[in-house]
């Protein structure tokens, strides 16, 4: 697969994930991120969903992992996010 398919097809998935959301659906949510997260495991977005999914879901342990990965993937991006994690403790 070239490079520009993978990068427009992890955005197919996180559109879906974005779906998904919207109708509350938060495990398909999870599962339309894991496939964004296949083409590209650094997609900080993915990460994103994932975690606020999880958090939806009240699954914090999960949720925190989702989102300090997502940090990682873009820490200057997330740099507000890596502070506001305290409050879902």
């Amino acid at each position: 697969m070239k490079s520009t398919e993978g990068n427009r097809e992890k955005f197919v998935w996180l559109k879906k994930a974005h779906e998904h959301y919207k109708l509350e659906q938060y495990r398909d949510v999870i599962l339309a991120c894991n496939q964004a997260l296949q083409i590209d495991s650094a997609f900080d977005r993915a990460h994103l969903g994932r975690g606020l999914a999880f958090y939806k879901l009240n699954n914090i342990n999960m949720a925190l992992l989702a989102l300090n990965q997502t940090i990682r993937c873009n820490p200057k991006k997330y740099k507000g996010l890596s502070r506001q994690r305290r409050y879902l403790l």
